[in-house]
């Protein structure tokens, strides 16, 4: 038995997400029945969350077209939607553009990516953006 204030397991999901693994995404994707369950534990990323942090596209685009399913929850956001939010009210594309990835900014935008979204600390993307030295971003 896990003690209870030890660490927890990564979905596995989350756990492909965040190797890279995009056969294992796919496979993890497939087998989920509530998405809107799949999150990292303490930070509440989604798998997007995680892949735009990492600049992963492969993984990205892996996941985005399940992204424009209908939203499930109160802020209007699925773990699956494109706009999802984590504990910090942080949207994926916010979590691409505070490190400066261009091409995950892109897939997200690509997908519906909202830009007004508004974080706990009133950021918004394009703030984050500006931040990360993004100028491509900030200048589209």
């Amino acid at each position: 038995r896990r003690p209870l204030d030890g660490p927890r397991m990564d979905h596995p999901l989350i756990a492909a997400a965040k190797r890279g693994d995009v056969a294992e995404v796919i496979r993890a994707r497939d087998a989920c029945g509530d998405l809107g369950a799949v999150r990292s534990p303490n930070t509440e990323n989604t798998a997007l969350h995680i892949a735009a942090a990492t600049g992963d596209v492969a993984v990205l685009r892996a996941l985005l077209p399940d992204a424009k399913r209908p939203a499930r929850d109160v802020s209007g956001a699925s773990a699956w939607h494109v706009d999802a939010r984590n504990k910090n009210r942080d949207t994926p594309l916010m979590h691409a553009l505070a490190r400066a990835r261009v091409d995950a900014a892109a897939a997200l935008l690509a997908a519906g990516a909202r830009l007004d979204a508004v974080n706990e600390a009133r950021s918004t993307p394009l703030h984050l953006a500006a931040s990360s030295g993004a100028r491509e971003c900030v200048d589209s």
